[in-house]
């Protein structure tokens, strides 16, 4: 975990501290983590229990009452597109058993998804500038603050609510702040240098 988060990881990890609210594992980071895990103890987890699990004591069951398995080792470099590829297929699945309701519904939840966001990247933009924050800082906080996980909230209204409707909106959310982020990534990184912070040089005498 401390490696998939490098300098934001917490110092100390407990079994019993949310992934999600205490160490910032999202999404794709549990899709990683899933890919690694497997590696390490030479074991298969399924979907389902990568998603499910709430804390580091819930994985390490998971990895006890796994079946025996020799996954292949993921190159470092293919792991993050794999793990899109399988967040992908997730939300596709998804998507694709409530396509039905998903019309039903109209632009109103399509429009009400994307809204949430919007205002999330706009927001977290918006008040880091406002309080001082760096140009550069302002815009990270943005994505971070948009890209608020949808895979907890699919695993939540699963476990929380019997009609796998309720885990429609969180998928088509997980699309949204996925196509925005990264339309807003390109578009900062254009602009990127201007704001690059240049050593400061004290001259003596």
């Amino acid at each position: 975990m401390t490696e998939l988060q490098g300098a934001l990881a917490p110092a100390g990890i407990s079994l019993d501290q949310s992934l999600e609210r205490d160490l910032g594992i999202g999404s794709l980071e549990r899709v990683e983590l899933l890919l690694r895990l497997e590696q390490a103890f030479g074991v298969r987890l399924t979907d389902a229990a990568m998603m499910e699990a709430e804390s580091p004591r819930d994985l390490a069951r998971a990895i006890l009452t796994a079946g025996p398995g020799a996954p292949e080792r993921v190159p470092a470099p293919v792991a993050p597109l794999a793990a899109v590829l399988m967040i992908t297929l997730i939300v596709a699945s998804i998507i694709g058993a409530g396509r039905q309701e998903i019309i039903a519904a109209g632009p109103r939840l399509i429009v009400a998804v994307f809204l949430l966001h919007s205002g999330g990247f706009l927001l977290g933009y918006v008040l880091s500038r406002l309080v001082g924050g760096h140009e550069i800082a302002s815009r990270t906080i943005s994505i971070e603050v948009g890209m608020q996980n949808s895979g907890l909230g699919v695993v939540l209204a699963r476990q929380n609510f019997a009609s796998p409707l309720f885990a429609i909106p969180s998928a088509i959310s997980s699309l949204f702040h996925s196509l925005i982020a990264s339309a807003l990534a390109a578009l900062w990184r254009r602009t990127a240098s201007r704001y690059a912070t240049r050593p400061e040089v004290t001259v003596i005498g």
